[in-house]
């Protein structure tokens, strides 16, 4: 409530009171002189009701004045509303008009009971309030910039009012699309006020910093993508506004996240300036700077995480959008537009060398090898020789920090990718990054050896530059490939390691950054028969990167150098892993009963078909045994397909088990002999055998005599499958054969190193060679040797005893298949 208004409610209350007590003085409250003296009350009091009744509607009439300006709008405010209803906290003009009327009637009772100074009191605050209308709504007629002024002053003054906030932004999108320069320009001007106000409230209020945001971003992503010039250079101008006060707040600014939620329109905004406007990037480089301060940042395994990459292609971002557009650049001197894309590199080295801050060098060096890359992309050959190749060409052999070492070297293996190892990059960019890499021809040899001097790679540069490197695989639309840049990156550092370091054991540490888990795979390609392919592609490396013409000698000399670290690596890792899962005899016992279980489930369906005889005699006793010899490291995931393996070995003896015992009659067949069932048929008619069960069949015989008739056999029958009897169709009655399960017994034992030893070759060290995997032998010490065997290798036995029974006469029958040269073998063999 202002001065004004307090003034004007003390003022109605004393004259009320002053008037009605003056009526009291009847019952001696007040002295009698205080009595208005009227002699002709009657005539008095008409004349004051007529008066006060005209009044009141004066005040009807000056509202009606307030037409004219009812549509006209401040910061998104009527005035007329801000006039009658939002300046005033009680006396609102409603409310006076409301008041005014009921004051009539109130004067009414007043004449009919004789209050006459009550009736007076009542007119002079009638004209009281009708003067107070008047100046309130003639103060509009005094000017709009004292209005502006005042509406201005009353939202700055209740600027946590989400109400009046809520119209200063519709407003402030309203101008957006009408492209009201003045109106923007004034409309954000306060709303940036409001905010410097506000910002101490966001940590309390999470709605009113969550309003800001949305409305914000609305705002934001509005003005970048809808307007066109000097209404979005302001845009950009106020977006640096806002970016100044959240980098002097970062903990609002982790709160309320702008960046995300416009970084899109941000860059399309900046598609739409010319070249020339962009001569001057203070608010681009602001902009970027202030964003870069107040973004989350979060160190996850020696690495720093950011909420939002694209701050970090703002240059690349600019080059795309404006530099490259012919229809822009053709209007600008080849000079000019060669400074602004040198400009962008400039900005970011600078920075990089200038701004210490742990947690924004990362970013900075991910923005520096995003612009690289567009500029080799682009081919832009004179940009890249004022920045990256004169940067390389002056390298002092100064020492580099790791981000550094890391970009120079995520580069060079780029353009090496380029010209060398991908065939789908198209053939310009092909020629263009060779003539790079020559023209970069000593400096990156004396780069490489300088850097090398520091000591080899580390963990921490080999792990950037894959990073660096990550989603820079060209991929040809519409095209399908094998992915290649990863093996160039692993090959590359490999083959510059070993390439200037020849201290074996200096060579481990930084090799096993390279391989990380995959030892194997790199000792396939490098090692064995493969080194001697890769000695002609590791001295063509040598050429290319260092200039150097590699002695054959060597280059074998450097890659068995390789081979023994590989191997090394190889053999650490594979015993280490051995004595971590050696099994102990809890380990073993809780392993055999879960084969015994598995086993036994597999086997179980064979003997519940062939132990239906009811007529037995004597029963004699069988048994099976299965070797496995495995790595005692896998046996647990292997169970399942041990009982597997189990039930089609098992299911194969009992096959060729019924055939020693003359229960089956068989019959050798070719393989696409459509006769063979009709063969099949002819066996079961002859033999008289009521075949109720089927062993080793398939399921399709398309095109063979008697298909459909094997068909309705095989739908009536017992089916004992074996993916080892798909050769073989067997028919039986089971109720003229009992097998029946006994026990499953399985054990696990260590195999005879002794053995084992005794039959591996030595090297010229006189080491056991022993193959762990592929063609790979490792150098072992014998006690070593040992070791490693009992931990990894365990004998798996299984025996599986059975009783059996059969009849005289024949069981069953059988065809066998076989290919037309081991069938006429087999005639041949004949008598």
């Amino acid at each position: 409530m202002n001065r004004w208004e307090k003034l004007i409610l003390t003022s109605i209350s004393a004259i009320l009171v002053f008037g009605i007590l003056s009526d009291l003085l009847i019952v001696n409250i007040v002295p009698n002189f205080l009595i208005s003296q009227v002699e002709n009350f009657s005539e008095f009091t008409v004349v004051i009701y007529q008066i006060q009744a005209t009044i009141t509607t004066l005040s009807i009439a000056l509202i009606a004045l307030m037409s004219g300006v009812s549509n006209d709008t401040v910061y998104g405010v009527s005035i007329a509303h801000y006039i009658m209803q939002m300046k005033p906290i009680i006396l609102k003009h409603k409310n006076i008009i409301t008041f005014l009327l009921s004051l009539i009637l109130l004067n009414y009772f007043f004449i009919s009971f004789g209050l006459y100074n009550s009736l007076v009191s009542i007119f002079i605050v009638t004209i009281v309030l009708i003067i107070f209308m008047s100046n309130e709504i003639f103060r509009v007629f005094q000017g709009r910039e004292q209005v502006k002024k005042e509406i201005s002053n009353h939202i700055k003054n209740n600027h946590s009012d989400t109400k009046l906030l809520e119209i200063l932004f519709g407003d402030i999108l309203t101008s957006i699309d009408r492209d009201e320069v003045l109106k923007f320009k004034e409309n954000m001007n306060l709303l940036i006020v409001i905010f410097r106000n506000s910002i101490g409230l966001f940590n309390k209020d999470k709605i009113l910093i969550l309003k800001w945001q949305n409305n914000l971003i609305e705002i934001f992503a509005k003005a970048f993508s809808k307007t066109r010039g000097r209404t979005l250079k302001l845009a950009y101008l106020y977006f640096d506004e806002i970016y100044t006060v959240l980098s002097k707040e970062t903990s609002v600014a982790e709160e309320l996240d702008l960046w995300d939620g416009t970084s899109n329109e941000f860059f399309d905004g900046v598609k739409l300036f010319d070249v020339e406007e962009l001569n001057d990037l203070s608010v681009f480089l602001s902009i970027r700077w202030k964003v870069y301060q107040c973004q989350r940042y979060k160190v996850i395994d020696d690495k720093v995480h950011r909420n939002n990459y694209l701050i970090e292609s703002m240059f690349s971002i600019i080059y795309l959008a404006i530099l490259i557009d012919n229809n822009k650049i053709s209007k600008f001197s080849k000079a000019d537009i060669l400074r602004q894309k040198k400009l962008y590199y400039d900005y970011i080295r600078d920075d990089i060398s200038y701004k210490k801050n742990f947690e924004i060098i990362p970013v900075l060096m991910s923005e520096l090898r995003k612009y690289t890359k567009i500029l080799i992309d682009s081919q832009e050959k004179e940009v890249l020789k004022k920045t990256f190749i004169t940067e390389l060409n002056t390298y002092s052999g100064s020492v580099v920090n790791d981000e550094v070492r890391a970009y120079h070297l995520s580069i060079i293996i780029y353009l090496y990718y380029l010209s060398y190892k991908e065939e789908l990059v198209d053939e310009d960019l092909k020629i263009f990054s060779r003539s790079i890499l020559e023209e970069l021809e000593k400096s990156v040899s004396d780069y490489l050896l300088f850097t090398s001097f520091e000591g080899p790679l580390s963990n921490e540069v080999i792990n950037m530059v894959r990073t660096n490197l990550d989603w820079w695989e060209v991929i040809p639309e519409d095209s399908v490939k094998a992915m290649l840049l990863d093996d160039v990156i692993d090959t590359f550092l490999l083959f510059y390691t070993i390439h200037t370091e020849k201290d074996v054991d200096l060579l481990k540490e930084p090799i096993q950054a390279i391989l990380r888990a995959d030892v194997l795979r790199f000792a396939n390609k490098f090692t064995g028969t493969k080194k001697i392919s890769t000695v002609d592609s590791y001295r063509e490396f040598i050429k290319i990167i260092f200039n150097d013409d590699l002695e054959e000698d060597i280059a074998e000399n450097d890659l068995n150098r390789l081979e023994e670290v590989l191997f090394d690596i190889y053999k650490l890792k594979e015993i280490e892993e051995g004595e971590s899962k050696a099994l102990d005899e809890e380990s073993i016992i809780l392993l055999k009963n879960s084969i015994k279980e598995k086993v036994t489930g597999s086997i179980a369906p064979i003997f519940q078909v062939l132990n239906r005889k009811k007529e037995v005699g004597d029963i004699q006793d069988g048994s099976f045994e299965l070797h496995f010899n495995t790595d005692a490291r896998y046996i647990k995931s292997m169970i399942t397909q041990l009982g597997e393996s189990a039930h089609s070995h098992f299911v194969s003896h009992i096959l060729k088990f019924l055939i020693q015992k003359n229960q089956i009659v068989y019959k050798d067949v070719v393989f696409r002999d459509k006769k063979a069932l009709t063969y099949l048929f002819d066996l079961i008619e002859s033999h008289g055998i009521n075949v109720n069960t089927l062993i080793g069949y398939k399921d399709r015989y398309y095109g063979y005599e008697k298909e459909l008739e094997f068909k309705e056999l095989a739908s009536k029958s017992n089916k004992i499958k074996s993916p080892k009897l798909s050769n073989i169709v067997t028919g039986i009655d089971n109720n003229d054969i009992l097998i029946n399960s006994i026990e499953c017994e399985v054990k696990i034992e260590d195999v005879d190193v002794n053995d084992k030893i005794d039959e591996l070759e030595k090297d010229k060290d006189d080491k056991l060679l022993y193959n762990i995997a592929n063609d790979i032998y490792i150098p072992f010490e014998k006690d070593e040797l040992k070791k490693f065997i009992r931990n990894t290798k365990k004998n798996i036995i299984l025996k599986i005893k059975y009783e059996y029974h059969f009849s005289k006469n024949i069981s069953g029958v059988a065809i066998i298949f076989h290919s037309k040269k081991n069938f006429e073998s087999k005639v041949d063999e004949k008598p």
